[in-house]
């Protein structure tokens, strides 16, 4: 008897899949991706054909995202094959340049701030002949900050006109709040998820959204809140609250009478104390010397520069300045005009060489 075998091979195919990122070539169409490689139509290796007139465009996957072109590579001929970006969703967006080899394409282009469908438009034109390895551009999306705005909602004790007033070793209490303007469009973002970083003016910091600090130091010092969302942007504006810590009294003076007492018998305490004035000064940067010549009709200028200020300050009463100082060396008072100009363009004459308008404290030397 004739025995048949029959052997059965079970083969077992073990494959790989790649995870590499999508390659893009040029076409006409759009896509919506934050990843990815951009190829001339030849693709990773090729060159770009003949008489090519395409558009294509690129918008971001991620809402509120910006699109993002990095070319590592890049070669279209000269004069004859050009590519065109435009910062927006179609060819009417306005124009980020034209390119080829006269001027090549190199490193990142990407949408504007002000581009808000964060789409790029790409239009490559080439002629009839010569042909050449076209570009590779890396893909991304770049997400830009919202608008983040600090908000100082209250203290123990109180602040008054931008102030808290505490004496030498008192806690204050700070409490904070935020808004996000364009939360509800493109951004998400909550309190709860953000950071409050306070900077108390005298070399300490704290974080949270309620916070204590206690003040042991007499002087005057000004506290600052950075709120930080989750995705790392931060407020850039001043809560303008300052706080003034009293300074040490004197009580120099002070008296009882009768100076001595039997059991029984009372005296009259008379206090007397004297507050220690306290001030800080702006650390002007002034220019240097300016020589005056003699001449008629000849005006000199320099500028005062002051940095201790919140911007946006303004000086709103004529007491608001203490005096100003100058330390002057001129032959004849007479002939001598000085006057201060403001940056939006009011002046005041502080002496006509004969009358003042002003306190006015110099030096003369004659």
């Amino acid at each position: 008897m004739n025995m048949r075998k029959h052997i059965f091979f079970t083969v077992f195919l073990v494959g790989s899949i790649g995870l590499n990122a999508q390659n893009y070539n040029m076409s006409t169409g759009t896509v919506n991706t934050c990843s990815g490689t951009f190829y001339d139509s030849g693709g990773n290796g090729g060159i770009y054909a003949a008489n090519e007139l395409y558009t294509y465009t690129i918008c971001p996957s991620t809402p509120g995202a910006k699109v993002v072109l990095n070319f590592s590579s890049f070669n279209c001929e000269a004069n004859y094959d050009i590519v065109t970006i435009y910062d927006g969703p179609n060819t009417s967006s306005p124009s980020l340049g034209s390119y080829d080899n006269n001027v090549p394409l190199s490193g990142i282009v990407q949408a504007t701030t002000s581009n808000t469908s964060g789409c790029l438009t790409i239009v490559f034109d080439s002629d009839g002949s010569v042909q050449y390895d076209g570009w590779q551009a890396a893909i991304s999306c770049s997400s830009p900050c919202q608008t983040v705005q600090a908000v100082f909602t209250g203290s123990t004790p109180a602040a008054s006109g931008g102030y808290i007033n505490v004496c030498q070793g008192q806690t204050v209490s700070f409490s904070a709040s935020a808004t996000f303007p364009q939360n509800g469009t493109s951004y998400t973002q909550s309190i709860a998820t953000s950071t409050f970083t306070w900077d108390f003016g005298d070399g300490t910091t704290a974080t949270g959204q309620n916070v204590t600090h206690t003040y042991s130091t007499e002087g005057g010092y000004d506290v600052d809140l950075v709120v930080t969302d989750n995705h790392g942007c931060t407020s850039a504006n001043d809560i303008d609250i300052r706080v003034r810590v009293s300074t040490t009294p004197t009580f120099a003076g002070t008296n009882v009478n009768p100076t001595s007492i039997c059991v029984g018998q009372s005296a009259t305490l008379t206090g007397s104390p004297h507050m220690t004035p306290w001030s800080q000064p702006t650390g002007a940067s002034l220019a240097g010397t300016t020589y005056l010549p003699d001449g008629t009709g000849v005006s000199y200028t320099t500028q005062l520069c002051f940095s201790e200020f919140t911007p946006g300050q303004t000086v709103t009463n004529a007491s608001d300045i203490v005096s100003l100082c100058m330390d002057l060396e001129h032959s004849y008072w007479g002939d001598l005009t000085v006057s201060i100009a403001c940056p939006n363009g009011s002046s005041m004459i502080l002496t006509d060489g004969y009358t003042s308008s002003a306190t006015l404290s110099m030096h003369i030397s004659f």
